[in-house]
């Protein structure tokens, strides 16, 4: 016998959990002049500015200026902090 749609069950969800976890990060923000990697093309730049507020994908976007490709536009969570060197 075919069941009608209202039958069915819903598909798995990701847990509420897992995802307000998710939800609550805390967002990365660098100051200007924060030296910072960029984790995917995997570059190095200086962050010349950065947004007061958030933006798409939920996150704080910078501008880094690279010294092959200029100033990109990118999204905290795609930036890495580079340590200054100890002495």
């Amino acid at each position: 016998m075919i069941t009608p749609a209202t039958d069915l069950q819903p598909r798995s969800r990701i847990p509420e959990t897992i995802r307000d976890a998710a939800m609550k990060q805390r967002k990365r923000r660098f100051a200007v002049g924060a030296e910072v990697r960029i984790t995917m093309p995997g570059m190095n730049g200086v962050v010349v500015q950065c947004d007061d507020e958030i933006r798409q994908m939920g996150e704080y976007w910078h501008t880094v200026r690279t010294e092959k490709f200029g100033d990109k536009r990118e999204p905290g969570c795609n930036l890495e902090l580079i340590p200054k060197p100890e002495r």
